[in-house]
């Protein structure tokens, strides 16, 4: 089972690298001329979310054996917890840790009578796999990037 703790300063090189992982995985080939890119892009990622979200739950997620192994952002508010992002290290994959930290969004979720809502970009199918599997409803109008996802409990 994934164990959340909150993140902090010191963890801005893991994520930045988290982060840059997922660039390599989407660019390819091509990631190692474009890493100067790919640094801009999470900083500013960093400044969106911190813009965006100031009072969002930003929560490293933790492998079997206490090691960062991914992130998870959520944001609530009175009508809902929004998972802003979600992500998994490579090598970390395939293991359940996102279902266990989601498992824990929606038992927050539970506790506080809140539904769960998401943005998955339809290119993601691991993701939708993940949603879907933990009984979230998904939308998806034609022509757009992403498929929004919500549970209710």
């Amino acid at each position: 089972m994934a164990v959340l703790r909150p993140a902090t300063a010191e963890d801005a090189a893991f994520l930045a690298e988290l982060f840059a992982a997922g660039a390599r995985e989407l660019y390819g080939a091509a990631a190692a001329v474009l890493e100067p890119m790919i640094a801009m892009q999470h900083r500013s990622q960093v400044q969106s979310y911190a813009s965006a979200f100031p009072d969002a739950r930003d929560e490293i997620i933790l492998d079997g054996e206490g090691r960062p192994a991914g992130r998870l952002l959520t944001d609530t508010d009175a009508t809902g917890i929004l998972v802003v992002d979600i992500a998994v290290a490579p090598s970390a994959r395939r293991q359940g840790l996102a279902r266990a930290a989601m498992d824990q969004v929606l038992a927050r979720a539970q506790a506080a009578t809140l539904p769960v809502t998401a943005q998955i970009m339809v290119t993601n199918t691991a993701s939708q796999a993940l949603f879907a599997g933990l009984g979230f409803a998904a939308t998806h109008e034609a022509g757009a990037p992403q498929i929004a996802v919500r549970w209710a409990p």
